[in-house]
């Protein structure tokens, strides 16, 4: 474990930037897909699956980069993938037909999903149990500003400039947070240990289907993402063919779901060190369950308004900010070694279920919201179960 004097605020910002990059990816362009569609005179559902790609190449490659980056070093694959990231981005930009956007998001992805997976790797090398609940506390609230200000960014340089350009600025992201990666080098764990071959890959993995504590957890987290990447590729739709807004407005209902994230971090981060971790996630499962029964009464009595909506979105990120969060923080802190193969096994399962998830929701309207409600019903009874047979440690954090 590295001295938590290095983590300091130069250090929190690059943890910042690398664990934002991948989300930023998605989110700075979900204001842009019914443009996208109208532009290529495409359906929705294929600008759709751009997403499904992006996540299928982030859950192709991350194990891979987070095994790699247990032996090589954690600086030395962040850079590679994103010099993958910066490739898919160029297809992007240059893309004349959905099929091209596709292939770049993909290869997007590839790269990406490492500098997401090692950020968390490097979270975890320096700090174990409460202490790394209260830094994910801290790194989501961060995070979340971020990641929930990038559809308003991306609307409003849409608006001006076209969506080719979102993808442009997203490329200087890129830049900035590969500059960052080079100058922390020094606080970042170095190749330490000799390199056993890919078939040490399946080591570890192995080893993880014997912890019952990461598996469980690993699955609460992964069906909390699928909830939040249905959303980020159905929301658009929703607010903007079936409410009326903008892709700016739509930004600026991202800038909300934000404030409720970083609400849900906040108040996580008092009440870790009070309540038991199983009251915590008690209370946010009813929470999240709330804010669907509100979002299934529109599919059976009343009408979609955006009111309702908002309320929905509200409750929803809060309840996912915590669950979210302890989650993370059970299933990492159960591991003692191997942790950037462990990170990118937790991640790898995100994305796969997300993939899943968002190729499903393609293959419907985008104008329906029941097949958006009953997948994340769907999702929700998954977190529920997973919940109520996951073993808890009765006070605290299992370290």
């Amino acid at each position: 474990m590295l001295n938590n004097k290095s983590f300091g605020i130069g250090f929190i910002l690059f943890l910042v930037l690398s664990s934002t990059v991948a989300q930023v990816a998605t989110q700075i362009t979900t204001p842009l897909l019914p443009i996208i569609a109208k532009d290529f005179a495409v359906s929705a559902g294929l600008v759709q699956r751009s997403i499904s790609a992006y996540l299928l190449g982030m859950a192709l490659s991350g194990i891979i980069l987070g095994y790699l980056s247990d032996y090589f070093g954690r600086r030395r694959v962040m850079l590679a993938a994103l010099l993958f990231g910066i490739l898919g981005t160029g297809c992007c930009i240059f893309a004349e037909n959905a099929i091209v956007l596709i292939i770049g998001r993909f290869i997007q992805g590839v790269g990406l999903s490492g500098v997401w997976i090692i950020s968390r790797a490097i979270t975890r090398d320096i700090s174990v149990g409460s202490q790394l609940a209260k830094i994910f506390s801290l790194l989501t609230m961060l995070d979340v500003l971020i990641i929930c200000l990038s559809p308003l960014l991306g609307g409003v340089i849409e608006s001006h400039f076209g969506w080719r350009f979102v993808f442009v600025t997203f490329l200087s992201y890129n830049l900035v947070v590969m500059l960052a990666t080079f100058c922390v080098k020094s606080k970042l764990r170095q190749a330490d240990i000799p390199f056993p071959g890919l078939y040490g890959l399946f080591k570890p993995m192995l080893q993880l289907l014997k912890n019952k504590t990461f598996l469980f957890f690993n699955g609460i987290v992964s069906a909390v993402y699928a909830i939040q990447v249905t959303y980020s590729t159905v929301g658009t739709f929703i607010f903007q063919n079936d409410l009326g807004l903008s892709a700016t407005q739509f930004g600026l209902v991202a800038l909300l779901i934000s404030i409720a994230y970083i609400f849900g971090a906040f108040i996580n981060s008092r009440i870790v060190t009070y309540l038991s971790i199983k009251t915590i996630f008690t209370l946010a499962i009813i929470m999240m369950w709330v804010g669907l029964a509100i979002l299934l009464s529109v599919c059976f009595f009343i009408k979609l308004s955006l009111t309702i909506m908002l309320i929905f979105v509200v409750l929803g990120s809060i309840a996912g900010s915590i669950i979210m969060i302890n989650g993370l923080t059970m299933a990492l802190s159960s591991v003692d070694k191997d942790i950037g193969s462990s990170s990118a096994v937790m991640s790898t399962c995100q994305f796969i279920a997300g993939f899943i998830f968002t190729g499903l929701i393609s293959f419907f309207d985008a104008k329906s919201i029941i097949p958006f409600t009953f997948i994340l019903a769907f999702l929700a009874v998954i977190i529920t179960i997973l919940s109520l047979t996951a073993k808890f440690p009765e006070k605290s954090y299992i370290r």
